[in-house]
């Protein structure tokens, strides 16, 4: 009994630990992408010389500092379908070198929910987690998970596809590629495929469009 006892306590821990390098890679990954994205804003030639501004499209965006004394990004007063907290991890110079195919503001703008769909058990598991759950608290839409095959990890999200969105229901597939692209399918998916490394500068790139800030 004490040996099962034990293997339970040894199982648990490592389950914890698992937990605690996911969330450890994440905040890493993000780290190197904030002051990687704070040094292409000083070097774009945009930033204003005597605050931590620059100017884009008729906005002003300042920088914001999150809780995290490493990362920051930007923000700015345009405001539609996302909250006024936001943060902008990428510059509007660097999210706008992604290109949309199709109309991405005409398919999301006014609608209630969207389906966020991905591959699971791989491993941008971690990145996938923070990215939906960041996406569901910064917009004002209702964000629901939902996963490509089945999962041991997810096992209560809906398996589905492409196939099951709707220009009522779109759904937001992410995919890993060697590119990053966006193309918007005439039945409501928004196809993304994206480097690991590009993650962010997506949701930001989805954001200035839904904002009103980016022309598609």
């Amino acid at each position: 009994m004490a040996k099962r006892k034990n293997h339970v306590v040894k199982r648990g821990n490592r389950e914890e630990r698992i937990q605690k390098r996911k969330q450890a890679v994440v905040t890493y990954f993000i780290v190197i992408l904030m002051v990687s994205s704070v040094a292409g804003f000083a070097l774009s030639g945009n930033m204003n010389s005597n605050s931590n501004q620059i100017e884009y499209n008729g906005y002003s965006f300042e920088q914001s500092i999150e809780p995290h004394p490493l990362v920051s990004g930007y923000t700015v007063n345009a405001f539609k379908e996302v909250t006024t907290d936001v943060i902008f991890y990428s510059s509007p110079y660097e999210a706008e070198q992604i290109l949309i195919t199709g109309n991405l503001t005409e398919l999301l703008y006014n609608k209630p929910y969207y389906i966020y769909l991905f591959k699971p058990d791989t491993e941008f598991d971690s990145l996938h987690d923070w990215l939906r759950f960041n996406m569901a608290a910064t917009t004002t839409k209702i964000l629901i998970p939902a996963v490509t095959a089945p999962s041991d990890v997810y096992v209560n999200m809906p398996i589905l596809s492409c196939a099951n969105a709707t220009l009522d229901m779109p759904v937001i597939e992410i995919l890993q590629a060697n590119k990053t692209t966006i193309n918007i399918t005439e039945n409501g998916c928004v196809q993304i495929k994206s480097r690991p490394q590009d993650i962010l500068f997506i949701r930001d790139r989805i954001y200035y469009s839904l904002s009103g800030i980016m022309d598609e």
